[in-house]
C-alpha cells in the first residue's frame, strides 16, 4: 500500500496514537440476535429440556415402583406396596420442573445474557429436581420407577450443555453478521 492510498490517521484524546477512522467498534454481543440455523438449536435445544421435564413430571406422578429396605437380598415379604414418586417426594420436583419449563419459555427471545441466565436457573432447578428423585431411595432396593429420575437427569445434562451452546451460537452470530457487513472491516488498529 502506497503512502497516497493509506487510510485517514486522527489522533483520538483516549488513544495515545493516530487511529484508522474507517474502524467501526465491534457490534454489541449482547445485541445481537440469532437468525437462520442458530435460532433453530437455540429454540430445539429449549424445547428438548422442556420435553425432558414434562416427562419426567408425568413418570413422577404416573410411573409405580415398589421398595425393599432390607439389607442384602430382598425375599417376597421384604417389598412395600407399589406406589409412586410424587407419594414419596411430595410436591418440590414438579416445582422444580415447572420452573425448568418456565425459565426455558423465558429464555425463549432474550439476547445473550437472558439465555444464559435462563439456562443457568434451569439447570439449577433440574439439578434439585433430579436430586430429589434419585435420592427419595437412596440405598434401598428399588423395583422400577427409573423414567422420571432418568428424563430429570437428561434435563439437567442438557440445560449444561444449553449453557455451552449459548454463548457459541450468539458469538458465531455477531462474526457472520460482521463478515457480511462492509461496516464492520476485520482489520485491527495500527500505529505508525
Amino acid at each position: 500500500m502506497s503512502v497516497s492510498h493509506a487510510p485517514p490517521m486522527v489522533t483520538v484524546g483516549w488513544y495515545p496514537g493516530p487511529m484508522d477512522q474507517r474502524l467501526q467498534p465491534r457490534r454489541p454481543l449482547l445485541g445481537v440476535a440469532l437468525a437462520g440455523g442458530r435460532a433453530t438449536w437455540h429454540v430445539v435445544v429449549r424445547w428438548v429440556v422442556i420435553g425432558f421435564a414434562a416427562l419426567s413430571a408425568l413418570l413422577m406422578a404416573t410411573e409405580r415402583h415398589r421398595v425393599c429396605h432390607a439389607w442384602g437380598s430382598c425375599d417376597a415379604s421384604d417389598w412395600g406396596e407399589p406406589h409412586t414418586l410424587a407419594s414419596d417426594v411430595g410436591a418440590l420436583p414438579f416445582v422444580m420442573l415447572a420452573l425448568v419449563v418456565a425459565l426455558q419459555l423465558a429464555g425463549y427471545r432474550r439476547g445473550l445474557l437472558g439465555s444464559v441466565f435462563a439456562a443457568l436457573g434451569a439447570a439449577l432447578a433440574a439439578v434439585v429436581a433430579f436430586g430429589v428423585a434419585a435420592f427419595a431411595h437412596f440405598l434401598s432396593h428399588v423395583d422400577g420407577g427409573g423414567g422420571a429420575v432418568l428424563f430429570a437427569f437428561l434435563a439437567f445434562l442438557v440445560t449444561l450443555a444449553q449453557l455451552v451452546l449459548e454463548p457459541i451460537l450468539f458469538v458465531g452470530m455477531r462474526r457472520a453478521l460482521e463478515r457480511d457487513d462492509p461496516r464492520f472491516p476485520r482489520a485491527a488498529v495500527i500505529q505508525r
